[in-house]
């Protein structure tokens, strides 16, 4: 199982390596045809690491924030400029943080203490979060603003959740989930920032930088979700 899993995680490596550099080279046919593998192969690689004893409801809540993902990379492909297909892979992925946020609060319920143990944290995404909507919304249409503002506040809650997992989970898994959570905060903020600013729409770069840090935000939850499983 060892060995398998090993590949598994090689041959995400090398499928994410080559759809980022199909974004750089500007081949649609190659980004968006190995962009389908990903969450499959990632799903499969926490299948194949983990006993079927062991397969339950964090297991479950697991899969299903991958499979919403995968649906919000599907609907997030198709060329159109109808903001509904926008919002429809915004509501995809904000299904997926729900699934991930409620994973972490099972393993480590959210309290009042969080604050008291992670004061400098909570205060960094907070400003973060003002700072980024302060920057972004006056650029957003009207139409999009409310589910821009929710997304954001849901994903940055979905950090919040990972930084109370430590004393549960242990350092090694709780630090690649925490690293996971803030490449995709990362992720979806320069996303955004290609969606609503004309700056930055064309810049290749950016949007190789979108699939990059998505890429490794998954795979460390993944990752950190597995080793969850083999420290018991």
């Amino acid at each position: 199982m060892q060995n398998k899993s090993k590949f598994i995680l090689i041959l995400y490596i090398i499928v994410g390596a080559f759809q980022v550099t199909g974004i750089l080279l500007k081949i649609p046919p190659l980004h968006q045809s190995l962009k389908v593998l990903l969450m499959p192969i990632l799903a499969y690689y926490l299948w194949n690491g983990i006993e079927e004893k062991s397969k339950n409801n964090l297991f479950l809540l697991s899969i299903l924030a991958l499979a919403f993902s995968y649906g919000g990379d599907i609907i997030l492909m198709i060329p159109s400029n109808n903001p509904l297909f926008f919002i429809g892979g915004l509501v995809s992925f904000l299904v997926a943080h729900l699934f991930y946020t409620k994973l972490f609060t099972t393993l480590s319920p959210l309290n009042k203490n969080i604050i008291k143990k992670k004061p400098i944290w909570i205060v960094a995404i907070i400003l973060f979060l003002i700072s980024f909507l302060s920057y972004l919304v006056p650029k957003i249409d009207t139409t999009l603003k409310i589910p821009v503002i929710v997304y954001a506040l849901i994903i940055c809650t979905m950090l919040i959740s990972t930084l109370n997992l430590k004393e549960k989970i242990g350092k090694r898994p709780h630090n690649m989930i925490v690293a996971g959570a803030i490449l995709f905060v990362l992720s979806d903020s320069i996303l955004a920032i290609i969606k609503f600013d004309p700056t930055f729409r064309g810049m290749t770069f950016m949007h190789a930088l979108v699939m990059l840090t998505y890429i490794f935000a998954q795979g460390f939850i993944i990752h950190g979700i597995r080793k969850c499983y083999h420290q018991g």
